[in-house]
């Protein structure tokens, strides 16, 4: 069975791409808690935590409201010449943050700390034809307070590895957007969009939510752990930028200043720019700028925490 065909049983890959791929959501409901042990156990995600010197590339910041949390409350910083540098993550407080203030801690990249997860996500990159990555998010009982309602810019396969998550599903804002939220004037107030599905995520589950498609996510009553893994997807619009990026190391023309008045005259500069690319416009040179983006670095060398959101108010009861 293939990499992917594995993430999607029972549903095949040829289904996948004909029924779900930047088209709809797709929730798998698996009576199987340890369907994902293979790549990643509870033991792999303790050792990544206790890697912790080598996690020393992170930011940590509350939800949007409530501001940033301070470095020295869960890093190791020393001062050189009124420069603060992080050497490292302090593990007791790192707990303290998750079990005692409901802060959920984000892991970037996860996949570079373990080989066999790592190999996972290269074969997937191969069968989306993508470039992949595995961010792990660690989240405490019954917080209601994270990233909010909100859409990404790239497909998101989430696999439930712990725990269970609420996950509120939303109409797509727009056909797979590919511009920040501001961009668009989102609105994050969830009574503005058409809800399409309210789904507790357990251990063992999949959903697959193509780019654009709104979403909200909260912790019910058991500490959560899940893997998102983010897919970037080649567009043509990606192909297009490349190749007019190249053809302006090549021509001095479109490297000029565009004036206001050329539109409205006929131009010896416009002539000249339809014939570069009326002459360099060929599938084989998109070809050529599609295979370099291909060739492109897909992400860190290593695990880093990215975020710790924090609520200032929590409703959560203590982890025993």
């Amino acid at each position: 069975m293939s990499t992917l065909d594995w993430l999607l049983n029972p549903i095949t890959a040829k289904d996948f791409f004909e029924q779900f791929f930047e088209q709809n959501p797709l929730l798998i409901q698996r009576d199987q808690m340890d369907y994902y042990d293979s790549i990643l156990s509870i033991k792999d995600i303790e050792h990544v935590i206790d890697l912790g010197k080598n996690l020393s590339n992170f930011d940590i910041n509350q939800s949007t409201s409530d501001g940033a949390l301070d470095d020295n409350l869960y890093s190791f910083v020393v001062q050189e010449h009124n420069i603060k540098i992080k050497t490292g993550i302090d593990k007791i407080k790192i707990k303290q943050l998750l079990h005692k203030q409901k802060c959920p801690i984000v892991i970037s990249h996860v996949h570079n700390a373990l080989p066999k997860l790592k190999e996972f996500i290269d074969q997937l990159s191969i069968a989306l034809d993508g470039n992949c990555y595995a961010d792990m998010f660690i989240t405490p009982p019954l917080v209601s307070k994270g990233f909010g309602i909100h859409f990404d810019l790239n497909d998101v396969y989430v696999m439930q590895l712990y725990g269970n998550k609420r996950w509120e599903i939303y109409e797509s804002f727009g056909y797979l957007p590919d511009q920040p939220h501001f961009y668009y004037g989102f609105k994050r107030d969830d009574s503005k969009y058409r809800k399409l599905l309210s789904i507790d995520l357990e251990a063992g589950n999949f959903l697959y939510l193509p780019r654009g498609f709104i979403h909200n996510v909260t912790t019910r009553n058991k500490l959560s752990i899940h893997l998102t893994i983010g897919c970037l997807n080649r567009k043509w619009s990606d192909v297009l930028t490349r190749f007019n990026g190249e053809l302006a190391s090549r021509f001095d023309v479109l490297g000029q200043k565009v004036s206001t008045t050329i539109f409205n005259n006929s131009c010896n500069d416009l002539q000249e720019i339809r014939r570069i690319f009326e002459t360099e416009l060929t599938m084989k040179a998109l070809e050529s700028c599609h295979k370099n983006l291909k060739e492109r670095n897909s992400g860190a060398d290593r695990p880093h925490i990215t975020s710790i959101l924090c609520s200032s108010k929590s409703d959560a009861a203590t982890i025993k």
